[in-house]
């Protein structure tokens, strides 16, 4: 199933973020102390999580076999479980 079809659980409201506030009170404190602050971005985080579930998709255009699928084992960006599994 796609992932931008898949039916929502009510298990999928929750979204690992940083708070607002929580932001603001760790650069007041590296400002206060001169503080120097890194950021990183996790780029394949989603690619390293094991999928729970079975789920299939399509071969992309120009590489179709007829009657063939692809399964997923590991999880890809626009799956609804992705962030939660790299959480």
């Amino acid at each position: 199933m796609r992932g931008d079809l898949q039916k929502p659980s009510k298990e999928d409201n929750y979204a690992a973020i940083l708070a607002a506030k929580t932001l603001r009170l760790l650069c007041g404190i590296i400002a206060a102390f001169d503080l120097e602050a890194t950021q990183f971005d996790a780029v394949n985080a989603f690619l390293h999580s094991h999928l729970e579930d079975e789920i299939y998709v399509q071969y992309p255009d120009g590489f179709e076999k007829p009657g063939k699928s692809l399964r997923l084992l590991k999880a890809l960006y626009g799956l609804r479980q992705s962030p939660k599994l790299w959480h």
